[in-house]
């Protein structure tokens, strides 16, 4: 040909969303790595936090009359940390595993996903980070209070898991999901057969 310029088939096109997969799950393998033994290894502070605010709950909302808590480290990386709270000669401890994940592997996806900006990269990463912690609390707060009923019905830990996954897909494709709703946009037609 004489220059001309030649439109991308289909394997050059497959070729480069197989490529744009790689980096991210590259990217994501490697910020999922260190987000994660940071976190662990920050989860004592962080769990101290979410007992003090759990215990102001408990006792301003539902009278509970938690005395104090304690956190103890305990595990590689802080792994195995428990957080108690003491209700006058009783302790109740909890081992949030999960609870702890969901920071890392938010704060792990945002870093993985390409970005316009680092003004959006940061609202976004703030504004998930924000709900993840609220919803810690809650959590545990739901945990304390109803555990009988929460043994019952295992849907709610299974949400605490699924939420950094949901809240990174709404948060980072916000646009594109709005703009899918949005009845005023065009709407494609189909070519006329």
């Amino acid at each position: 040909m004489d220059g001309a310029v030649r439109a991308p088939g289909r394997k050059v096109i497959a070729a480069g969303r197989v490529k744009t997969a790689v980096v991210f799950f590259a990217k994501f393998a490697v910020a999922a790595t260190v987000c994660t033994v940071l976190f662990w290894l920050a989860s004592p502070y962080y769990l101290t936090i979410i007992g003090h605010a759990v215990a102001a709950i408990l006792n301003g909302v539902f009278g509970v009359g938690i005395d104090g808590i304690t956190v103890t480290p305990e595990g590689i990386l802080n792994t195995g940390t428990v957080l108690a709270f003491s209700v006058g000669e009783r302790v109740a401890p909890i081992q949030p595993v999960a609870l702890v994940m969901g920071i890392p592997t938010f704060v792990s996806l945002t870093l993985a996903s390409p970005w316009p900006g680092a003004k959006r990269f940061a609202v976004v990463t703030l504004i998930g980070c924000v709900i993840l912690v609220a919803t810690h609390i809650l959590y545990v707060v739901l945990v304390f209070r109803f555990a009988e009923a929460m043994q019952r019905s295992p849907q709610l830990p299974i949400m605490i898991v699924m939420l950094p996954f949901l809240l990174w897909i709404v948060l980072s494709y916000w646009r594109q999901i709005a703009a899918y709703f949005d009845e005023s946009a065009p709407k494609e037609t189909p070519p006329a057969q």
